[in-house]
């Protein structure tokens, strides 16, 4: 079970609120925050709440980005999973243009890295990224995902995308990397 809200320094990931679907629309349909989105918009805001409805715990529900301090609606962001692979998530963020290049993606990213893998059970996590997308490469490198190849599903939008991975591995030396000097000598 995904536990929420993810609070981060400066974010808070929430569930989905009937309330955001106004800013939703607004920056799915954003041609600019699209750029590296190719894939059809399939459903309505109306039909996107209803699926929410249906199954407000499911992890694999978008969840909302929003700034602590106000409340301001910053993004999305979320995890999808592959039928049958149960210890492997994919993770996505798409941020309103304003919210660019303020450090956000890395913060959310590292966020839903913890969160796959404390609540989710996650032994790897992917990113699936435009090659075209050098923002999203450079950000997935510095969080450490390493480059694992072309994404390969034919019929897909991300058909020949990037595929980056992060695994359990390069999780735990994160976590030993982030724990004070005491902690690691007593583990």
């Amino acid at each position: 079970m995904l536990a929420l809200p993810i609070v981060t320094p400066r974010l808070t990931i929430r569930r989905a609120a009937r309330k955001d679907m106004r800013a939703w629309s607004a920056l799915y349909r954003s041609p600019v925050v699209r750029t590296y989105m190719r894939g059809p918009l399939h459903r309505s805001a109306a039909a996107w709440w209803a699926g929410v409805m249906r199954a407000p715990d499911d992890p694999t529900q978008p969840m909302t980005i929003e700034l602590t301090t106000t409340g301001e609606f910053v993004g999305v962001c979320g995890f999808l999973q592959e039928p049958g692979a149960k210890e492997e998530w994919e993770i996505y963020c798409l941020f309103r243009r304003k919210h660019w290049y303020r450090g956000f993606a890395t913060e959310v990213t590292r966020a839903q890295l913890d969160a796959a893998f404390r609540s989710l059970g996650a032994k790897r996590v992917t990113a699936i990224i435009d090659p075209g997308n050098a923002a999203s490469i450079r950000l997935v490198g510095r969080v450490g995902f390493c480059r694992a190849g072309a994404y390969s599903k034919p019929g897909s939008w991300q058909d020949g995308h990037l595929l980056f991975v992060f695994d359990g591995s390069t999780y735990n030396l994160m976590l030993n990397a982030d724990a004070p000097q005491e902690q690691r000598r007593a583990g």
